[in-house]
C-alpha cells in the first residue's frame, strides 16, 4: 500500500521536472546583434555593365585571356641621388679685383654651360701680371700631371695585387677614386692655363670669368660689387650628368643584390618595370651604416636633361629572376579615384563585371597580378575606360 505522502512527493517531482523542461520566456528572446548591416553588397557582386551589340561594336571592345606566364620579378629599394666624387670644380678669382655681374649673377642651383660668362673682374692693379699668373698655372698643371701619373701607378699596382690574391677590392676602388680625382684636378689646371693664355689683363672691360664646365652651381661665395683677393673661390660648379645613385642595402641581401650589374631607376611610387632609366654599377668608396645594418651600392645613370637632383629619393628596381605569375594586359588595368586597380571581366556575351586586382609590377606591356580573375578568364583589354565611364554615368 502506497502512503499518501509518497504519492504527493512523486507528483511534486514530476511538476518540477516539467517546469525545467519547458522553455522560459527569457530563452525565447534571442540576444540582439551588436551591429546590423543592411543593403550590404559583396565586392564580387559589384555593378555589371551590359551592352547592346551595337554599343559594343561602337566602343571597339576587345578582350584577352588572363594567363599564367613566367615573368621577370623585381626587388625594389629606395636610393638617393648623389654627386659623383671629383665632379665639383671651384671658380677661382685669378687676380685681386672688383666683381661685376654680367647679366644675371648665377645663384646656387642655376644650370650653367661650359664657357658661359659668369661675371667680370676689374683688376685692382693694371700692371702686367699675366706672365706671373701663367707661370703659376703652368706649375700647377705640372703638379697635377705628376699626381695623375702617381695615381695611375697605384691603380695598376692595386689591380696586379688583386689578381695575385695579395690585395683587396677596397684598395682597388680607393686607387680608382684617387685616379679620378687627380684627373679632374689636372683638367681644372689645364683649363685655368688655357684661360690665362687668352686673357688680356689690360682690358678696359675687365676679365671675363667663364664656367669651366657644364653643370649646376652648388654654392656661391661672392656677390656683385665685392672686392675679392686673388685665389678666392667665387663659386662651386658640379657636373650632374652622369649622376650617381647611392642605394643602402640590408647586409643580409647584399650578396644577392650586388650581383646585379644594372638596375632601373624610377620615381618613388612608380610601378616597377613600367619605365625608368637604366643605371650601371660603379665602384664607389665602400661605406656602410652599422646602426641600420646596411651597406651602400652605387650606380651611375645619365641625367640629361637635368631632372635628377642631388639629395632626391628615387626607386631602384633590382632584377630578381623569373617566376610564374598571373598576367593581364596593362591596357586592361584601370585606376579608381582612390588608387585601386580593376579589370572588367567578360562573364557573358555583351556582359562585363568589374573585378578588383592587385598589380605587382609591369613588364613588356603586361601586368603581373598578386590577385585577380582566374587564369583563362576574359578581360577587356581595349575599351576598359569607356566601360568605367558608362558604369559611373560619365560615358557616352
Amino acid at each position: 500500500m502506497i502512503k499518501p505522502y509518497g504519492s504527493v512527493h512523486i507528483v511534486f517531482c514530476c511538476v518540477l521536472f516539467a517546469a525545467g523542461c519547458s522553455p522560459s520566456s527569457q530563452a525565447e528572446t534571442k540576444a540582439s546583434a551588436p551591429a546590423q548591416v543592411s543593403g550590404a553588397v559583396k565586392e564580387t557582386d559589384l555593378a555589371t555593365v551590359t551592352l547592346t551589340p551595337e554599343a559594343e561594336t561602337r566602343l571597339g571592345i576587345e578582350v584577352a585571356a588572363v594567363e599564367t606566364r613566367s615573368m621577370q620579378t623585381y626587388r625594389t629599394l629606395s636610393g638617393e641621388v648623389t654627386l659623383p666624387p671629383g665632379q665639383s670644380q671651384s671658380v677661382i678669382v685669378p687676380v685681386a679685383g672688383t666683381l661685376t655681374a654680367a647679366g644675371e649673377f648665377p645663384q646656387a642651383g642655376a644650370p650653367v654651360q661650359r664657357g658661359q660668362l659668369l661675371f667680370r673682374l676689374t683688376p685692382l692693379e693694371r700692371e702686367s701680371r699675366g706672365l706671373d699668373l701663367r707661370a703659376q698655372a703652368e706649375k700647377e698643371l705640372g703638379t697635377a700631371q705628376a699626381r695623375v701619373e702617381a695615381a695611375k701607378s697605384r691603380f695598376r699596382r692595386a689591380e696586379q695585387l688583386l689578381r695575385d690574391g695579395a690585395g683587396s677590392q677596397r684598395n682597388l676602388e680607393e686607387a680608382k677614386l684617387e685616379l679620378a680625382e687627380a684627373e679632374v684636378a689636372e683638367k681644372g689646371a689645364r683649363d685655368q692655363l688655357e684661360y690665362l693664355s687668352r686673357t688680356r689683363f689690360d682690358s678696359a672691360e675687365g676679365l671675363a670669368i667663364e664656367a669651366p664646365d657644364a653643370g649646376i652651381v652648388i654654392k656661391t661665395y661672392v656677390s656683385p660689387g665685392q672686392i675679392a683677393p686673388a685665389g678666392t673661390a667665387a663659386m662651386d660648379i658640379a657636373r650632374v650628368n652622369p649622376i650617381w645613385i647611392r642605394v643602402p642595402v640590408y647586409v643580409g641581401e647584399l650578396k644577392d643584390l650586388s650581383a646585379n650589374r644594372s638596375v632601373v631607376i624610377h620615381p618613388i611610387g612608380a610601378t616597377p618595370g613600367s619605365g625608368g632609366r637604366a643605371a650601371r654599377r660603379v665602384a664607389g668608396v665602400p661605406s656602410a651604416n652599422a646602426a641600420a645594418a646596411t651597406a651602400d651600392l652605387f650606380f651611375e645613370v645619365e641625367n640629361s636633361p637635368l631632372t635628377l637632383r642631388p639629395g632626391e629619393k628615387v626607386g631602384v628596381s633590382f632584377g630578381a629572376g623569373k617566376s610564374d605569375a598571373l598576367i593581364a594586359p596593362w591596357s586592361a588595368i584601370i585606376h579608381d579615384i582612390n588608387g585601386g586597380t580593376w579589370v572588367y571581366e567578360n562573364t557573358a556575351p555583351q556582359t562585363y563585371s568589374r573585378r578588383r586586382v592587385e598589380v605587382l609590377y609591369v613588364r613588356d606591356g603586361f601586368a603581373a597580378l598578386a590577385r585577380g580573375p582566374r587564369a583563362g578568364a576574359k578581360v577587356v583589354r581595349t575599351g576598359a575606360a569607356e566601360l568605367f565611364g558608362a558604369e559611373f554615368g560619365v560615358g557616352k
